[in-house]
This record gives structure tokens, C-alpha cells and sequence, in this order.
């Protein structure tokens, strides 16, 4: 094998390389930028002690939280995490006085 030849297949074989790197790179990049957000609820049945549903942003990112709801669905007969079959029985919004059914 002559120079040129290794030189050409050493350049190819670079060229791979740190495309490999921008690719783990960019998905470093938006991965940490994105908000992970989390919730822990505390559930009560006494009027005098409440509920508390907490909030958790474990990423590097704030985030801001405008407006949400609290919406009681029956679950799936696929799991709590799959959309399709399940069924809202009410939605309520804090900012609200009345539920919204």
C-alpha cells in the first residue's frame, strides 16, 4: 500500500469518525436542554391537611408553568401510559372556581 493510498483511507476513516462525534454531540446538546420534569402527589383524605402536588425540574433549564389542569381519568385496559381507551371522567382547573366537566 502506497502513501496516497493509506492517506485516502486514513482521511475517509477520520471523516467518519467525527461525524459519529457531531452526531453524539448534538444529541448531548438538545438532551440537556430540555426540561425533565416530574411530579410527586400527596394525596390526603383530611380536609384540614390538604393535597400537595409537587413539582420537580431535574434539568438544567427552568421552566415556567402558566396554566395547568387536573384531570381524573379511568385508565386503559392497555396501562395508565397508553392514551387510546381511556376515558376522562372530570377536569377541574385551580384557576377556575367550578370544575369543568
Amino acid at each position: 500500500m502506497d502513501q496516497a493510498t493509506a492517506s485516502f483511507w486514513l482521511s475517509i476513516f477520520s471523516t467518519a469518525v467525527s461525524t459519529v462525534l457531531v452526531g453524539v454531540r448534538g444529541y448531548e446538546f438538545f438532551r440537556d436542554r430540555r426540561p425533565k420534569l416530574s411530579m410527586v402527589a400527596c394525596l390526603t383524605s383530611c380536609e384540614e391537611i390538604g393535597n400537595d402536588l409537587t413539582l420537580l425540574n431535574s434539568s438544567k433549564v427552568p421552566a415556567k408553568i402558566y396554566y395547568y389542569d387536573l384531570v381524573w381519568a379511568k385508565r386503559s385496559f392497555l396501562g395508565k401510559n397508553v392514551k387510546l381507551g381511556r376515558r376522562v371522567l372530570r377536569t377541574y382547573s385551580p384557576l377556575e372556581d367550578k370544575p369543568v366537566t
